[in-house]
């Protein structure tokens, strides 16, 4: 299926998303890519999920890049990587002006920024041990990068118990949680901003953020350290609070013993 020729400009604008909880480090991209789906759309025969593949292939290329070291190859590697964050919000909105949203677009999405965005940390690790030879740097990367996948994995678990034990309901409450959370920050005053902003910039996939700064800078190093700190420490607390908020949700059916004790390896 290819793109629409006669998609207007407007039509694409009305395509993309709310910005009214966007963190400022955001915003560039809100105003390039416009023009880049509108490009898309006119000139490219490329549907909305294709172009979600395509973003997750240059991500991986751009994680690839930064793992050969150098700070010539770092900084390639996250402008790589950002021209891929610029695409994952193009595919979004040609599905949005085209009316082309799909559940498969949704699963390429995700499917990519979970496994990019651990690759990234870990990506940086081995590029940073490459430059210096100083092995501590793999290390913490793979710290990093180990403990952001399983803070996602432990997340989408959740999910998964509530679908295998039939509690749709709860699926339907938690989504509604996540919204109304969402709807809080964007009617919140500076100190929501200000959180908002803080999370944004500490996260590596983030557009804009410390670590790209970081790198611009060469001094990405102390970024790792941090984040080698810090994702563990936001895995435990994100798991404790998770536990406390279903642990004594009651069960419908029989739970062998195995899946009682190890909940992660399923």
């Amino acid at each position: 299926m290819y793109m629409s020729k006669n998609i207007t400009f407007q039509e694409i604008v009305k395509g993309g998303e709310d910005r009214s909880n966007w963190s400022i480090n955001i915003y560039p991209f809100g105003y390039i890519s416009p023009y880049v789906s509108y490009f898309f759309a006119r000139f490219l025969p490329f549907t909305p999920n294709q172009i979600s593949f395509l973003w997750g292939i240059i991500g991986l290329i751009g994680i690839f890049v930064m793992s050969l070291g150098g700070y010539r190859y770092l900084l390639a590697g996250i402008l790589i990587y950002h021209l891929a964050i610029l695409l994952d919000y193009v595919d979004g909105q040609i599905a949005r002006a085209t009316k082309n949203t799909t559940i498969g677009g949704s699963y390429l999405d995700t499917f990519f920024s979970w496994i990019n965005r651990s690759l990234l940390l870990l990506a940086l690790g081995v590029g940073l041990y490459r430059t210096d030879g100083n092995i501590i740097y793999f290390y913490l990367g793979l710290i990093a990068g180990f403990f952001f996948f399983l803070d996602n994995f432990a997340k989408l678990k959740v999910y998964e118990c509530f679908i295998n034990e039939k509690r749709y309901d709860l699926i339907k409450k938690r989504v509604g949680e996540v919204y109304e959370s969402g709807k809080r920050i964007s009617r919140g005053g500076i100190t929501s901003k200000i959180k908002v902003f803080t999370a944004e910039m500490l996260r590596p996939f983030a557009p804009f953020s410390l670590l790209f700064f970081s790198i611009l800078f060469d001094v990405s190093q102390y970024y790792l350290i941090l984040m080698a700190i810090i994702i563990p420490i936001f895995f435990i607390k994100n798991f404790i609070e998770i536990y406390q908020k279903i642990g004594n949700i009651p069960t419908y059916k029989y739970l062998n013993i195995f899946f009682l004790f190890a909940p992660w390896w399923f």
